[in-house]
């Protein structure tokens, strides 16, 4: 299913800027992928078509108030007072809908009534987490548009960043757009905050590398990079005082353990595809990475361990989200376990 969708999402986000320009709004549309910035985007783009302000034809269903009845009669109520509604779901995969939500699903969605506008918006990590009911994905498919928002190619960020300081009286050099990714991550979502911080902060007209380095706050994936290149070093300390930072800045210890897990996945491919005599192009497609910098910094990184001691990494960040999820130990406590861990051998 993942290539079908990979394959499917430039034609589908072009279709969707498309129709949204020519003010047409669809009955159904699934959106999902991590850049969290363009699905509220595009949601407020569909809202202003459809309701322009007014609340009393949106309906919003969280993850858990989604069942048979809550959705269903969000689909049948008719709009009060114009011609079309608009319900947005957030967090229920409908392609993998319990038994409960199936009959909506197979019995409704391909026949939706044409006052309506129905999104599923998929948080990271709620997308594709059970079971794909392959009839649903296929009424998805014919019926409704589904989009994935991956994040934006760097030329495409360093832009964006460019634009957004000049809407705040800010003129930013392509440089420095590039150094707020280093520091902020490649995520708009992540971003944009700091984007804010920096613009108040700064002095002058140009935003300079130091008010850059003076107010942004690094991303969780660019800690995350620091800790494991602190664990190629052999520097426990280093990774923990790291590991500190994002616990600080509020990361949960569930999201740490599931990136740094990511990020020692990530390497161990990376060891794998160097000793296949293969380079950044394939390490890109296997991780659908944008950013050829970000895939060499890998790949670069992976020089420093031993493919076993990787593959015993990934065991181990394995074993230690699942301690997180089922032991009564202190979370930090198995955080800090698992990276001294990492910097053994």
């Amino acid at each position: 299913m993942a290539t079908k969708k990979n394959e499917q999402n430039p034609s589908a986000l072009a279709r969707l800027k498309k129709e949204l320009a020519e003010g047409n709004v669809g009955r159904l549309y699934l959106f999902y992928g991590e850049e969290a910035y363009l699905k509220e985007y595009y949601i407020r783009a569909i809202k202003k078509l459809i309701a322009d302000g007014e609340e009393s034809n949106v309906v919003y269903l969280e993850d858990k108030e989604v069942t048979f009845e809550t959705l269903r009669d969000a689909i049948e109520e008719y709009p009060m007072f114009a011609e079309r509604k608009l319900v947005i779901v957030r967090d229920c995969d409908i392609l993998c809908p319990d038994a409960k939500l199936k009959p909506v699903a197979e019995g409704m969605l391909a026949d939706l009534p044409p006052w309506l506008c129905l999104v599923f918006y998929l948080s990271e990590g709620s997308f594709g987490q059970g079971k794909v009911n392959k009839k649903v994905e296929e009424i998805v498919s014919q019926h409704g548009l589904m989009v994935e928002f991956t994040r934006p190619g760097e030329k495409e960020l360093i832009n964006w960043i460019i634009r957004r300081f000049a809407a705040l009286g800010k003129d930013c050099p392509p440089k420095t757009a590039e150094q707020l990714i280093r520091v902020g991550g490649g995520l708009m979502i992540k971003i944009l905050p700091e984007i804010e911080k920096i613009a108040a902060y700064a002095k002058g007209r140009i935003i300079t590398p130091d008010d850059v380095e003076a107010v942004a706050t690094p991303s969780m994936e660019v800690v995350i990079y620091r800790i494991t290149d602190a664990v190629s070093a052999k520097q426990p300390n280093t990774a923990l005082y790291l590991l500190d930072l994002l616990l600080k800045q509020g990361e949960k210890p569930l999201d740490i353990v599931t990136a740094v897990g990511r990020a020692v996945r990530q390497l161990y491919s990376a060891r794998l595809i160097k000793e296949k005599n293969l380079g950044a192009e394939e390490f890109m497609s296997l991780w659908r990475l944008k950013s050829r910098y970000v895939a060499q910094l890998i790949l670069n990184q992976a020089d420093r361990f031993r493919t076993e001691k990787l593959r015993e990494g990934v065991i181990s960040c394995n074993e230690a989200e699942q301690a997180l999820l089922h032991s009564a130990e202190e979370p930090q406590v198995l955080l800090e376990t698992l990276l001294l861990r990492l910097c053994e051998g």
